[in-house]
């Protein structure tokens, strides 16, 4: 896309409309259906605090799971997700703040991926950590199972956090806030001590 057609699509606007922008944008030069999933992923990388994001936790690590690279990582998630399921498109990418970011477009066994409602999952590949937007209850199983044989761990549970920020939760969990707290008055043992 050129400059001036990224620049005309607004996204403030609902996701629907967004969509009907870019297929036609996409049309217009011949684009098909990848490329536009991948400037729906860099929207959503560059904008990640949209819907809501979940945390899980990976557990029980083997001995070279802190080593697991990112090829590796690609190769063996994508395939053990398409082993579980047929008609699935994944796109992974790697962020410039070592976040993997995957796209899951879901299928079933007589349809083809839905495009139009993605998981995304954030995995930091040297953490415990994955955070995942829009997953129903059933194919959570598939993704869980997924992560926790590519990444060499034995289980993943869930981190009990949740909510629009998430790099807010993505801090909370792995520890990286400022924990500074202002106020306004003396401590209160100063106070105390005072004639």
């Amino acid at each position: 896309l050129t400059p001036h057609q990224r620049q005309s699509v607004d996204f403030t606007l609902p996701k629907w409309v967004i969509t009907q922008t870019l297929v036609t944008i996409c049309e217009e030069n011949g684009l098909t259906m990848k490329h536009i999933t991948e400037l729906e992923m860099m929207h959503v990388i560059e904008n990640p605090n949209q819907g809501t994001w979940y945390s899980f936790q990976l557990l029980d690590p083997e001995d070279d799971a802190h080593s697991v690279e990112l090829m590796l990582f690609k190769e063996q998630f994508k395939t053990h997700l398409r082993e579980l399921m047929r008609n699935v498109s994944i796109k992974i990418k790697k962020h410039t703040d070592e976040a993997v970011w995957i796209r899951i477009a879901w299928g079933s066994g007589f349809s083809r991926p839905n495009h139009l409602k993605p998981t995304y999952v954030v995995h930091y590949l040297q953490s415990p950590y994955v955070f995942v937007r829009n997953l129903t209850s059933k194919l959570k199983p598939l993704l869980m199972q997924s992560l926790t044989l590519s990444t060499r761990h034995q289980a993943i549970k869930d981190a009990n956090l949740s909510g629009p920020k998430l790099m807010a939760i993505r801090d909370l969990l792995m520890k990286q806030y400022q924990q500074s707290f202002p106020t306004n008055d003396a401590s209160p043992l100063a106070k105390e001590n005072q004639p």
